[in-house]
């Protein structure tokens, strides 16, 4: 029987939390470290870990005090409400078509107090315009003021455009890689579109656990 996004999540993250504080201590004492406070995560193409390995770090920047806001980006297949079965509402989605004010819908995770999500919402029928307008690069400078870091789970980049105009509008992309499935051609698609649109990139994961839900 296939395990939900959450069940394999929580199933594998003893063996995960090592290197999801490895990570967060990389992200911490990386060059201008300080200045890194929205970080879009993103892949080349799908089912390569990053939604598990974004989640993963919001909870462990958390634990470690960190306030974090996770944020579900990718309009097109959302994923976050899967790992910790958060119940589906209103969203990202909300705040830029309908101007709710993020206030009204964050979800707040019953696990780490200090862990805000707002999940995509409803499915849109253009999300491209939607993370590229005005109304979504003034969320995140609006919600810089209350976290320490904000979290952005993208489209894999070379499937979308939304991913590219989120890396730009980041203070930094960490790109997930996944062993036996990434191909060189798509790696470095990736990297010159995410330069072409001028984002910053922090780093790589290297990710060969298999069975890991994009």
């Amino acid at each position: 029987m296939k395990m939900k996004l959450n069940e394999r999540y929580e199933s594998s993250y003893s063996f995960l939390e090592e290197s999801f504080s490895a990570l967060r201590t990389n992200l911490r004492f990386a060059k201008d470290a300080e200045d890194i406070r929205i970080i879009a995560v993103t892949s080349p193409g799908k089912d390569e870990g990053k939604t598990t390995i974004t989640y993963g770090l919001a909870k462990s920047l958390a634990k470690d005090g960190q306030t974090v806001l996770l944020m579900d980006c990718n309009l097109r297949t959302p994923a976050i409400d899967k790992c910790g079965n958060y119940e589906v509402g209103r969203g990202l989605v909300n705040i830029l078509i309908n101007d709710v004010i993020p206030a009204e819908v964050v979800v707040p995770d019953p696990d780490h107090l200090n862990l805000d999500i707002i999940l995509a919402g409803s499915v849109p029928p253009n999300p491209v315009e939607l993370m590229g307008s005005i109304k979504m690069k003034n969320l995140l400078i609006s919600v810089k003021d209350y976290y320490d870091y904000i979290l952005l789970d993208t489209p894999g980049i070379c499937l979308a455009p939304d991913a590219g105009i989120l890396s730009n509008y980041a203070d930094a992309t960490i790109l997930i890689v996944e062993k036996g499935r990434t191909q060189g051609e798509d790696l470095e698609k990736s990297l010159n579109r995410i330069d072409h649109l001028n984002g910053k990139m922090l780093g790589f994961v290297f990710n060969d656990i298999k069975g890991l839900d994009e």
